[in-house]
């Protein structure tokens, strides 16, 4: 009739929902987002071929380091003039500089092309040699009179002149000049670059953003967009920053080798839709001479390589999938591709996501990349030793604090072991949800209400200890929790204790019994509490029958799992038994049991394509006659399923319905008895 008084309200559910392949523990615990930003203060970017930290140069700095490196040498201050998207002509480029005052420029020794005239005399020459290239004069150069500019890259001369520190002025002026017009002919350019070169053939290159000072190698802002594989910046430009490719599966392609060509070995060309393409296959074998009777494992390899990659007279197993690429914007394409299809590492961002650039930026001689490689105890460890000046403590201090925090957190609930690039998809469900705990616990939220659903559903009794401690940490922060339970530690450690029965169903609705655990123990009308106290025991019927590994005549082996955390299991199923599969939440019994063995049964027994873990061979699926799993998933897919339809008893009901004597008077069928169909069902609910 009335609720009141409710705060805001959280639920937290056990069950993993996430779909996407960008999503990590260190996404999910908002460890990266804190990781991301102190990249952008305190990380150093370095040079890919030098390996010398890049740095800015303003006026003032890069006036220090040009008296600093050259030391009272003679030399030139230049600024660059790239080929690359020049907006005019050589000529009007020319026209310009003049117009602008500049009297020479000078070219590299790879772009010189101009060699000195033996006659020529110094007053009459063009040109001042340089150790590192030339100098010309643009209004004296009759090749730069009639061409204008080399096509090539070059730089002008802004200033002659002694690099001391009584020119400091001076030199800070040229700079200013050569920043200046860098950004002046060169369009693409963002920031003022110089070149610094002496006659003693010493050079130094300067940057307004982070450069080298050895090469011209440029570095890009730093922001914390650069280091998140969900931005276009950030983001390897290969994978699209989900970490892999997909690639074709020669195992989910050809998942029977022992078939033949003619039985099917090739999944693809078995469809419905493939048919032309499997009268091709076979015509090309027969011109090729190549059995389509013996099994594919029994082929030639040039045979089974011929098939795969393809020939002048056949396109293959890849020319088809090629053409197939090219009709992915079709739902039912896409929906073949990832059927044979797996994620698959390669060479250019080896599964880290980021861009080449993130790379480059580092902190204690580690990459962002290197540090979601770490668990949480070893990153905690690692940021512990980090050595910050003054200023950087000023601006990452509370950055910091929180970090080392959520790290904290997710080592307090349990799941210290996983890796902050691990992609949440593939955690467990009890993984997944002391994830969500800690990021609640590292919110620092209060004044909330957490709804809990059987949170200790399917978690071992030494996960279900450190589940009561974050609920109670939640509980001291002054928020609510409301628990749905039937865990025998979870029910004593509550302040408030509320049954609900007396029965199921129909027979159950009314609160029995609200209050503290020590008025619970005096309850006696409680169905509940004879159970907690040990007084009511199920007990089992059948006699157990002692077994021995050695003496299984039937079995069924799946070999060499290493999906997700799995390292090179073995697990072998006695048949006819009762099989339990336990351990500690994350151990890996899902990754073996429903994503590794059901899908490899799947696929051999009855020749179904179910994405599957890795593994390396399946042994005794033939000893089996049917498969069925059965897990906690809703099983209704519409708002008419009952149990009554899901089960089939309402087949025989209609069909009772529909054989009475008023019914066939009436021209009744068992379709005037169903929910799904016109006639039957209500007109004004449509059956729901």
């Amino acid at each position: 009739e009335g609720i009141e008084n409710i705060p805001p309200a959280i639920a937290i559910e056990q069950k993993n929902a996430v779909k996407s392949s960008r999503s990590t523990v260190g996404t999910a615990s908002e460890v990266l987002d804190y990781l991301r930003l102190l990249y952008e203060k305190i990380g150093q970017a370095y040079c890919p071929d030098h390996h010398i930290a890049l740095k800015k140069d303003s006026v003032s700095e890069g006036s220090a380091r040009i008296v600093t490196h050259f030391a009272g040498e003679r030399g030139y201050i230049l600024a660059p003039i790239s080929k690359e998207n020049r907006p005019v002509s050589a000529k009007k480029i020319y026209e310009q500089l003049l117009k602008d005052g500049i009297r020479r420029i000078y070219i590299p020794p790879k772009a010189s092309s101009i060699k000195p005239k033996k006659t020529q005399t110094k007053a009459s020459t063009p040109y001042y040699q340089a150790s590192m290239g030339k100098i010309l004069e643009l209004e004296n150069d009759p090749k730069l009179k009639k061409s204008g500019v080399p096509k090539e890259d070059f730089f002008v001369v802004i200033d002659r002149m002694a690099f001391s520190e009584d020119e400091m002025g001076r030199i800070a002026d040229s700079l200013s000049q050569a920043y200046s017009a860098s950004l002046k002919y060169n369009q693409q350019f963002k920031s003022g670059r110089a070149l610094i070169v002496s006659t003693e053939g010493k050079h130094l290159n300067l940057s307004e953003d982070f450069s080298c000072s050895i090469c011209s190698y440029s570095f890009p802002p730093i922001s914390s967009r650069l280091f998140s594989f969900n931005s276009p910046i950030g983001a390897c430009p290969k994978c699209k920053g989900f970490g892999n490719l997909l690639e074709l599966d020669e195992k989910k392609i050809i998942p029977q080798p022992n078939l033949s060509l003619a039985q099917g070995a090739l999944i693809p060309f078995t469809m419905p839709s493939a048919a032309r393409d499997r009268r091709s296959l076979l015509s090309f074998c027969k011109k090729e001479n190549i059995d389509v009777h013996s099994p594919w494992k029994d082929l030639p390899l040039q045979s089974r390589k011929l098939i795969w990659e393809g020939s002048d007279r056949f396109y293959g197993i890849k020319g088809l999938f090629d053409y197939l690429e090219t009709k992915k914007y079709k739902m039912h394409v896409r929906v073949f591709f990832f059927f044979f299809k797996s994620n698959s590492t390669f060479n250019y961002c080896q599964k880290i996501r980021l861009c080449l650039a993130a790379h480059q930026v580092l902190i204690q001689s580690k990459s962002l990349s290197q540090l979601c490689e770490m668990t949480s105890p070893e990153l905690h460890s690692f940021l512990k030793r980090i050595e910050f000046s003054e200023q950087q403590i000023e601006i990452c201090k509370e950055l910091y604090r929180q970090l080392l925090a959520r790290l904290s957190y997710l080592e307090e609930v349990g799941i210290g072991y996983l890796t902050m690039d691990r992609s949440t998809k593939t955690l467990s469900g009890g993984e997944f949800q002391r994830l969500n705990l800690a990021n609640q616990l590292g919110m620092g939220l209060s004044q909330t209400l957490y709804v809990l659903d059987e949170p200790t559903v399917g978690l071992h009794p030494r996960d279900n200890l450190r589940l009561i401690n974050i609920l109670k940490k939640l509980q001291n922060q002054g928020n609510t929790l409301v628990v749905v339970e039937h865990d025998h530690d979870v029910i004593w450690n509550a302040s408030q204790i509320i049954e609900i029965g007396p029965g199921s169903g129909q027979f159950g609705g009314e609160v029995l019994f609200s209050g503290k655990a020590k008025d619970f123990l005096k309850f006696e009308k409680s169905n509940t509490l004879p159970y907690l106290l040990g007084q009511n025991q199920w007990k089992t019927t059948s006699p157990e029958r002692p077994v021995s590994i050695d003496s299984y005549r039937f079995k069924i082996e799946i070999l060499g799992c290493t999906g997700h955390n799995l390292k090179n299991v073995d697990l072998i199923i006695p048949l006819h038994r009762i099989v339990t599969v336990t351990g500690v939440s994350g151990s890996g019994k899902s990754s073996l049991v429903t994503h590794s063995l059901y899908p490899a049964l799947v696929q051999t027994r009855e020749n179904m394509l179910v994405q599957g873990l890795s593994y390396k061979e399946l042994r005794g699926a033939e000893l089996i006659k049917g498969l069925l799993m059965i897990d906690q998933s809703p099983i209704g897919k519409t708002a008419r399923s009952n149990p009554v339809t899901y089960l089939k008893v309402y087949d025989f009901i209609r069909n009772i319905f529909a054989n009475t004597p008023e019914a066939k008077a009436m021209g009744f069928s068992p379709g005037t008895f169903s929910l799904n169909v016109e006639g039957g069902r209500c007109p004004v609910c449509k059956g729901l």
